[in-house]
């Protein structure tokens, strides 16, 4: 099933804990289930490891479900998720085939949503960012954690703007 070679017994019962092969197992499991009219499914999983997980709001990759619930507790997916979220909302309100997404601190704008996402990690938005946290403190004002409709939006796009 997972082309996994050990003489070593022990070794074994490490490498059917991991969460490659339980998932593998877990998979040919449920296919054969399915009887004979899904036994063809079985040589796809010889082919390679079919899981592949994605979350929406990073560009995150893996192919454990115990990796990506471990990644939705970072603080950097949770803010990214809410980024998302924002974005997702506004989208109801343009069309979704000509709107772009737009980063006011930093007049930055872009037809793809996660590239807005990403943008918020780049140098150039954190420093702009801790730039206006500071300017907030001194005039004696609490920086928002959630402002997103102050910076974030979501717009429609003129004809022939954007070639991205």
């Amino acid at each position: 099933m997972c082309n996994y070679n050990t003489q070593l017994k022990a070794n074994f019962q490490l490498h059917c804990k991991t969460d490659k092969h339980m998932q593998k197992y877990q998979l040919v499991a449920h296919i054969k289930e399915g009887g004979k009219t899904n036994e063809w499914r079985l040589k796809c999983i010889a082919i390679g490891n079919p899981v592949h997980l994605k979350c929406n709001a990073c560009d995150y990759y893996t192919n454990s479900v115990d990796k990506l619930r471990l990644h939705t507790t970072n603080h950097r997916h949770e803010a990214a998720l809410r980024l998302y979220k924002h974005l997702q909302k506004h989208e109801n309100e343009v069309n979704p085939e000509s709107c772009y997404y737009y980063c006011a601190l930093c007049d930055y704008s872009t037809k793809v949503k996660l590239n807005l996402v990403q943008h918020v990690r780049s140098v150039k938005h954190q420093q702009t960012e801790g730039l206006r946290k500071l300017q907030l403190h001194q005039q004696g004002l609490a920086p928002e954690e959630d402002n997103f409709s102050d910076i974030f939006f979501v717009k429609d796009c003129p004809p022939n703007e954007f070639g991205e």
